[in-house]
């Protein structure tokens, strides 16, 4: 590729699309997953009561062996039992209606997903409506896991049974809230367990060698699980931070290079092409708005399969992206060259991104080898005139 040193001005302007460049696969678990599941454990949990495991116990006969992991339904509902040390046990239910309804409700808060919307309403205050980037809400373990142990991200352990189900242990970094999958380290690990059906219900953490939280499941229910709409409130725009996913017109490319497919993925189809401004602090800072990231995304679909192909810049022509400790090398083909490939319990992400900051990221609830058959199939344009919003955009505060 041609140096465009810094040396080029930047094609992009909010509100195009602002797309965090972390993982956005992780759907559900990202948007009302566990509370509290990355921090290190404070010192002061050294002199708490010692967490005991319920609700959670070995399949002997099992030892040795390991449960395929399969699809599951893409409607279910959980109720999990919450505990950690010196605190009363709660109660927390997750629903989702794939690909892009959910709501976890728990003791302080319920949490609502839909396309492109996350709305909160606290136990106590008033309730907040934010427009992260599109994604799928129903967790596809089937679709990485393989990969996870083999590259050693993951680590397969025993079987055990949880609210009357078979379940696989895997041991990594940290619980299914995670944006991508790490490997355990010797004092800090968590155990996912999971049904062959692809259903998370035991998450047990371990901090500085020690338990610090357990959320098991006591119900499972797979399938026949009716959302009712999710409340209408006001929305926090994106001059308030508060982000926006806003259609454009799918014919009408932005200004410069861009990176189009000739046809929508095999058995897909284009659902719409979006101008997405993630939700920020920095953008209610007139001083930080140029660290904003800007892309377009189009969003495929397969039935409850989605596919997202998301391409952009960043504001002020820094890197989008650094190559993260769990991410492997993969061939993007002659365009991209070396990707990287991240995986997540939602599915798996290839990016690219280069110094100036063009960065194009491929994901969704697909395997692998089709996000990177997405990827190579893109073909660079010069682009167009710019986008066409569908919907007038809202930036002021």
């Amino acid at each position: 590729m041609a140096s465009r040193a810094r040396r080029r001005q930047p094609r992009i302007a909010l509100p195009v699309v602002v797309l965090g460049v972390a993982m956005v696969g992780v759907g559900i678990w990202t948007a009302i997953g566990s509370i509290g599941g990355g921090g290190d454990a404070s010192s002061s949990s050294r002199r708490l009561p010692e967490l005991t495991r319920h609700g959670s116990t070995p399949v002997r006969a099992a030892r040795g062996s390991t449960l395929p992991i399969t699809r599951g339904p893409d409607d279910y509902a959980v109720t999990f039992e919450v505990r950690e040390p010196g605190r009363p046990t709660t109660r927390e239910t997750i629903s989702v209606v794939g690909p892009f309804l959910s709501r976890r409700t728990n003791p302080t808060e319920v949490s609502e997903t839909s396309f492109g919307r996350l709305a909160i309403q606290p136990s106590r205050g008033a309730r907040s409506i934010v427009s992260p980037p599109p994604s799928a809400v129903v967790p596809r373990p089937d679709l990485v896991v393989g990969r996870a142990v083999d590259e050693g991200l993951v680590d397969a352990r025993e079987m055990r049974r949880v609210a009357g189900r078979r379940c696989q242990v895997f041991r990594s970094l940290a619980p299914v809230s995670s944006s991508t999958i790490s490997a355990a380290l010797p004092t800090r690990h968590t155990d996912t367990c999971i049904t062959g059906e692809g259903i998370v219900v035991e998450e047990w953490q371990v901090e500085d060698g020690r338990p610090v939280r357990q959320r098991v499941a006591v119900e499972v229910q797979l399938g026949g699980v009716d959302l009712s709409p999710i409340d209408e409130a006001p929305t926090i725009n994106a001059g308030q931070g508060g982000g926006s996913v806003l259609p454009v017109d799918p014919g009408a490319d932005p200004e410069g290079r861009f990176f189009v497919l000739d046809a929508p993925p095999p058995g897909f189809h284009l659902r719409g092409r979006y101008s997405v401004i993630p939700p920020q602090p920095g953008l209610t800072d007139a001083t930080e708005r140029r660290k904003a990231v800007a892309s377009t995304a189009d969003v495929y679909e397969r039935g409850t399969d989605v596919l997202i192909v998301d391409r952009g810049n960043t504001l002020n022509l820094d890197r989008a992206f650094q190559p993260r400790p769990e991410g492997r090398p993969v061939d993007l083909g002659p365009l991209f060259g070396q990707g990287e490939l991240l995986l997540s319990w939602s599915g798996p992400e290839v990016r690219w991104g280069d110094e100036d900051g063009e960065f194009v990221r491929v994901y969704g609830t697909v395997s692998i080898d089709e996000v990177l058959a997405t990827a190579k199939a893109l073909r660079a344009t010069p682009g167009g005139p710019g986008l066409i919003y569908l919907d007038p955009p809202t930036l002021e505060p």
